[in-house]
């Protein structure tokens, strides 16, 4: 009898196990598949954007506009940083010089961006030696400049890494009123032509 007992309370805990085990199972699958038809739809998702983006671009081409890209300054809570900004230009006016005409302009009065070039700094001239830009501001880059070190490089960077998003260009050399000068703001050096940086672009 007590051997019988001991058989059939086994025999249920093994059936209990395996009911627990068979809904478990099923709960797994289950999640499986509900997470197959999230990735589906994220795929399918995704390929409809790109296919939006590429009539997008289509479209933008027939109308004789191209994308460039300019940097402005983004503050942060305990730092600055570059935001690069994609403005649709039209075709003919996508050179280095509108870039920088478009900085000075600077960014949109709606956003939390800040302008790169202190007020009053107008484009003397722009011209290219090999790989180098050589950038001839007015004396308003100086004179109207009164940020600390971190203010001075992103300045100094947005202008740079603007014109280098242009192929031909690698390296900016500043010039203020047709000459070379040891610094803008007295923390960075700007008498040798400058890099691109990426370090300091916001991802």
């Amino acid at each position: 009898m007590k051997h019988a007992l001991a058989y059939a309370v086994l025999t249920g805990l093994a059936i209990g196990f395996l009911v627990l085990a068979f809904v478990q199972q099923q709960d797994f699958l289950h999640r499986i598949h509900n997470l197959e038809e999230q990735l589906n739809r994220l795929v399918k998702t995704t390929e409809t954007l790109k296919e939006e983006n590429r009539v997008l671009k289509s479209e933008l081409e027939a109308m004789g506009l191209v994308p460039m890209t300019l940097y402005f300054i983004r503050p942060t809570p305990t730092d600055f940083l570059l935001e690069p900004v994609v403005r649709q230009v039209p075709k003919a006016q996508c050179t280095p010089q509108y870039a920088v005409e478009e900085l000075l302009r600077g960014p949109e009065p709606s956003g939390d961006l800040l302008r790169v070039m202190p007020e009053g700094t107008k484009l003397r001239r722009l011209y290219i030696e090999g790989n180098t830009a050589f950038v001839d501001l007015s004396r308003e880059m100086v004179e109207n400049f009164h940020g600390g070190a971190r203010l001075e490089q992103m300045m100094l960077m947005a202008l740079v890494n603007t014109l280098t998003e242009f192929a031909q260009i690698q390296r900016v050399q500043l010039l203020v009123e047709g000459n070379i000068v040891e610094t803008i703001g007295g923390h960075m050096a700007v008498y040798q032509p400058l890099r691109r940086d990426e370090n300091i672009i916001l991802r």
